[in-house]
């Protein structure tokens, strides 16, 4: 039986026996009742009397898993994908669960909703597919690559992914069940971070400003030279109906790229920052770009000028994606933001599973004896 007792925010779960989990705002967690009685009383009572570098190194040392990576989502579903996690979330969402089937020992990179069912993939070159059109359960569908992947995307008007990653890793499935995968001739060996389609080209950005671009089956790709050195860490596109949209890429240094619907054409942006960005959303004639300390800003459709937006949060956000008629935001320490409006001008923080790394009993007896 799972105990819980909780007081001043602290309460007790079910895990493995023989270990505690911690996070020093939500939780303690152990299996069995009187364990579980035994453990929060003695956390409490630590707490309480440990001076106040012993609860600071308690908190540097048991931090929070869950760091998030990518986001995905729809007008009633929506997927996060993290560092041993995957999430999957309420129509609103704004709760967000713990999905069935993941490995808690990998990271999952990339997620993307494709024939109905997400998709995910992890730093081992592993794809995992969804059981259902909400995410709630995931299993290991294949090896796609020898590489970490680090983003994937499904080819517009066709039924195939393509997913990239470091060591220049392109690897493409010719449906979207994500069992087959094909390794692509890359021109390059930079690590791969973003890939988008827009129904005419596809384009991958990347490591010491690399652009990639191919035709629309994502099949052949020849390197598209910039003004860039630093980092490109995301790719985005808007194709509105019957016209062929443009791409946004973002990166380190405040980098901003504005490229043509061909994505042969690259305009470098004015600089707003000089933080990195990691994700960037197109919306219709607007953008919302994320990145480090919470930043979020939003810029019409010339990209003339940018708003920095309020987000609530000084955590990184890593990605910012468009679910139906709302925007979701991820970042470290399990973060996931919420905005109602496609403008991205206002974000609500959702809430989000507990989460606690494992620490052995006697390594959370020994934080309370310094």
């Amino acid at each position: 039986m799972h105990t819980g007792i909780g007081t001043g925010g602290w309460q007790t779960r079910g895990l493995a026996r023989g270990t505690v989990s911690l996070d020093p705002t939500r939780g303690v967690s152990v299996l069995g009742a009187a364990a579980a009685v035994k453990v929060a009383c003695l956390v409490i009572a630590g707490l309480a009397a440990a001076p106040s570098s012993a609860v600071s190194g308690l908190a540097a040392r048991v931090s929070a898993a869950g760091a998030l990576r990518a986001v995905a989502g729809d007008a009633g579903t929506g997927v996060a994908a993290g560092a041993g996690v995957l999430w999957w979330s309420t129509p609103t969402h704004l709760v967000w669960h713990p999905a069935l089937g993941v490995d808690s020992a990998l990271t999952y990179t990339a997620v993307v909703k494709a024939g109905g069912r997400y998709l995910a993939s992890a730093e081992d070159g592993s794809v995992w597919i969804s059981a259902d059109a909400e995410g709630k359960s995931f299993s290991r569908r294949a090896t796609a690559a020898a590489h970490p992947l680090r983003a994937v995307a499904q080819v517009v008007g066709g039924a195939a992914l393509v997913a990239v990653g470091d060591s220049g890793t392109i690897a493409r499935c010719a449906d979207l069940n994500g069992v087959i995968w094909t390794t692509l001739v890359s021109p390059v060996t930079a690590h791969l971070r973003g890939i988008a389609f827009n129904g005419m080209s596809a384009v991958a950005v990347g490591d010491s400003g690399t652009v990639l671009r191919a035709g629309s089956p994502g099949t052949e790709w020849k390197v598209v030279a910039i003004d860039e050195t630093t980092d490109l860490l995301a790719v985005t596109t808007d194709p509105p109906p019957g016209l062929v949209g443009r791409y946004l890429a973002v990166g380190r240094d405040g980098a901003v790229w504005r490229g043509e619907g061909d994505g042969l054409t690259w305009t470098r942006l004015d600089g707003f920052t000089t933080g990195a960005l990691h994700g960037a959303a197109w919306i219709g004639p607007s953008a919302v770009v994320v990145g480090e300390a919470g930043a979020i800003y939003w810029s019409p459709g010339a990209f003339e000028s940018w708003v920095p937006v309020v987000s609530g949060v000084t955590t990184s956000l890593r990605a910012v994606a468009l679910a139906g008629a709302e925007l979701l935001a991820i970042g470290t320490d399990g973060t996931v933001l919420w905005s109602p409006k496609l403008d991205g001008r206002e974000w609500r923080r959702a809430e989000v599973p507990v989460p606690v790394r494992q620490v052995s009993w006697g390594g959370v007896k020994q934080m309370f004896r310094r």
